[in-house]
């Protein structure tokens, strides 16, 4: 979701089983539908995941965030952020009736343009100070030349 909690399609996540201090076996992916959900299926019980987002959905940041999702022996799902405070839990917002997990996304930086109002004026009045700095070297030029001649 961004930051408005609005679903974000098209981000790309990655689930890899996590030993409990580096990634072990195969990795799963899958890929935000238009309702900004992703969904694994057939997790194995009793093993914990590493949960993170790959790829950001168009014109968002990719969340730093990673999660750890465990399933216990009875198939229960916790969840909480890998790296965070002890126990810290991820974002949950209501979606399609259910209570859901949520990335947060954040929309790409606009930089300011360049330039902006008053840019030609000063440009006009660059251009007419440098033609007369010119104009004078070339009268002092000529006067020199003149007093030598002389």
């Amino acid at each position: 979701m961004n930051e408005q909690n609005a679903p974000l399609a098209q981000a790309e996540f990655s689930l890899t089983e996590w030993n409990g201090s580096a990634a072990v076996g195969s990795t799963k992916t899958a890929v935000s539908g238009a309702n900004g959900l992703v969904r694994f299926e057939n997790l194995e019980r009793g093993k914990t995941y590493l949960l993170t987002e790959t790829k950001a959905a168009p014109g968002c940041l990719r969340s730093g965030e990673k999660w750890l999702v465990t399933v216990n022996a009875e198939g229960q799902i916790t969840v909480i952020i890998h790296g965070g405070t002890a126990g810290q839990q991820p974002s949950t917002i209501t979606l399609e009736g259910k209570d859901v997990r949520a990335f947060v996304n954040r929309g790409v930086p606009q930089l300011p343009t360049t330039g902006g109002n008053g840019t030609l004026a000063y440009s006009v009045c660059g251009v007419t100070l440098m033609t007369i700095s010119a104009a004078m070297l070339g009268a002092q030029a000529r006067r020199r030349r003149r007093k030598e001649e002389n």
